[in-house]
């Protein structure tokens, strides 16, 4: 059965997310956003679909994963994932073993067109959360 995000808008945080009910780990959410978010994997990809890309963010009160998409020829552009359940996200090989009890129901998917665009972006995002830090923990 294919997961239908229900799209939520928020005016507290920047854009909207999208609540995905059913999923219940990492590789479903990686499903969804290869299906939904790369139109199904025909213009962009999750390299290797194992969860080793996304990047997990532990800041004490509030922990998120990240996926950072490299997007040609789309706006760029940050999409919340919330999930109804916490689910557990792998990291790289390097934090590996330090992120192995990582678990969150949030995840943002950042479409970038270059790196040092994905570090502008992911800047932006992490000085929003943090100056709004329980709006996002509580929604």
């Amino acid at each position: 059965m294919k997961e239908e995000g229900v799209k939520i808008e928020n005016k507290e945080v920047t854009g909207a997310f999208y609540f995905l009910e059913k999923v219940r780990n990492s590789l479903e959410v990686e499903k969804y956003i290869e299906d939904n978010i790369c139109e199904g994997g025909e213009k962009y990809r999750i390299e290797g679909n194992t969860g080793r890309n996304a990047m997990t963010i532990d800041l004490g009160k509030y922990k998120f994963a990240v996926y950072p998409i490299r997007s040609h020829g789309i706006r760029e552009k940050v999409i919340m994932l919330k999930t109804k359940e916490k689910i557990r996200y792998k990291s790289d090989k390097l934090t590996e073993n330090l992120s192995a009890d990582f678990k969150s129901n949030h995840c943002f998917v950042i479409l970038h067109s270059a790196d040092n665009r994905f570090n502008f972006i992911f800047e932006q995002l992490l000085e929003d959360i943090l100056e709004k830090i329980e709006t996002y923990r509580n929604f």
